[in-house]
């Protein structure tokens, strides 16, 4: 039987729960516009603070004018008088103070939310001045208009005055106290950070790349074990070619990791015997790679034990991107004026186009690689003081250039313990 206007238990609590959350929802867009509009409410107050303080010494200046307006048509000796006089000579400093200083808060670098407290200040001093001034007049009442207006001007300009020095001077007290405040907890933050940066260096190489080297070794003694046709062979092969990326890999990171050195310390290399070092190591990698070296004997920079690195992958880049049947590489170095000109250049087939605005950045889109060979290269030329730049690419070959600053023009001098240095061994 079908009963009308009959609403199941469930179907009232649900009925009541959508009206509750309705309520709730339409309780917190309340909440949420009510915060904007005091949000927006103080916003103005603070951009209007600094204006309303040169308003206010713009008016003390308009008074003045007006007095001397109307103190001529009246007599001439009341603008003469010394009182007037003295009043006007120890108050106009201040009255202009406060005409430049609502100008100058605004554009200092005091955050807006103290301007709001600096013209309460001004405010304060004000109030605290024509006060003051008043009691003495009610015990000592002055003899004419003029002199009463002229007192509480210079009483609304002293106060005005001393009130905005005060402000500016808490406020900028106030952020020199949060900046060294936000200077000590990114300090302490770096520091933490460099810590667990130092342990993950120390894991990977301890645990992580040890055991990847232990598999490659493992791998390889095995594939002497079968045929080249055996199944298990192909498997073993993908090992350690997985295996040789893995470590790749690792030494990648541990580089960025050594990177990140706050505190580095620099000791002079020789390009020429780096470059030369780094030219034999690319021969024993790869086969069949021709290459002519010709760099400056007196090529003196400031670097780490990371240096070597640099060079090595852009050499490594200009074998590996290579798919002609022999591979070219030329490597010159030369001084320019202050700095170190190195020059690789290989006869490959080119950048793609696409690939030119975001070279030296690191390449999330491709699966066949990490993409931190030439972001590794630009790092540490920035960490030396150079640059490293794309100068010439196309159908013919592509050359890349590196520019680093001679000793004596760069980064400091210092003497370092040995630092990890990644080789193929590890």
């Amino acid at each position: 039987m079908h009963v009308t206007g009959y609403e199941s238990p469930e179907e009232t609590s649900q009925t009541d729960v959508e009206f509750e959350a309705s309520n709730v929802n339409s309780l917190d867009r309340g909440r949420d516009l009510s915060g904007s509009l005091a949000r927006i409410r103080r916003l103005r107050a603070e951009d209007a603070a600094p204006l309303c303080i040169s308003a206010i010494g713009v008016a003390l200046l308009v008074v003045v004018v007006l007095e001397w307006i109307l103190f001529a048509r009246l007599q001439l000796a009341l603008i003469l008088h010394p009182a007037n006089l003295t009043g006007l000579l120890t108050s106009v400093p201040f009255m202009a103070a406060l005409v430049y200083g609502g100008h100058w808060l605004a554009q200092s670098d005091v955050s807006a939310d103290r301007h709001v407290r600096v013209i309460g200040w001004t405010v304060a001093g004000i109030t605290v001045s024509s006060a003051m001034n008043l009691l003495i007049m009610s015990s000592a009442p002055p003899p004419d208009a003029w002199y009463l207006v002229g007192w509480l001007r210079w009483a609304v300009s002293i106060g005005g005055g001393v009130g905005l020095l005060v402000g500016v001077i808490e406020a900028r007290a106030i952020e020199r106290e949060r900046t060294t405040e936000r200077a000590i907890a990114r300090a302490d933050f770096a520091e933490s950070q460099q810590e667990w940066l130092d342990y993950l260096n120390s894991l990977l190489r301890h645990e992580v790349l040890n055991t990847s080297n232990v598999i490659g070794g493992r791998s390889t003694l095995l594939l002497e074990e079968y045929d080249p046709d055996d199944e298990a062979r192909s498997h073993l092969e993908t090992i350690t070619r997985q295996s040789e990326d893995l470590t790749r890999v690792i030494r990648d990171v541990r580089v960025l990791l050594e990177a990140t050195d706050r505190h580095p310390q620099y000791e002079a290399a020789d390009l020429a015997s780096t470059l030369e070092t780094e030219v034999a190591s690319l021969h024993d990698r790869y086969e069949g790679v021709r290459t002519d070296l010709s760099v400056a004997d007196d090529l003196t920079v400031m670097a780490d034990d990371l240096l070597p690195r640099l060079f090595s992958n852009l050499l490594s880049n200009a074998v590996e991107h290579n798919d002609g049947d022999s591979t070219t590489v030329r490597v010159t170095g030369e001084r320019r004026g202050e700095r170190a000109v190195v020059r690789i250049a290989d006869d490959g087939p080119g950048i793609p186009a696409k690939r030119l605005d975001t070279l030296f950045e690191r390449d999330t889109t491709r699966s066949d690689t990490h993409g931190l060979g030439l972001f590794i290269v630009r790092t540490l030329a920035e960490r030396y003081g150079g640059t490293v730049a794309l100068t010439e690419t196309g159908p013919d070959g592509t050359t890349i250039t590196v520019e680093l600053p001679l000793a004596g023009f760069g980064p400091d001098t210092a003497s370092r313990d040995p630092a990890w240095v990644p080789t193929d061994s590890e």
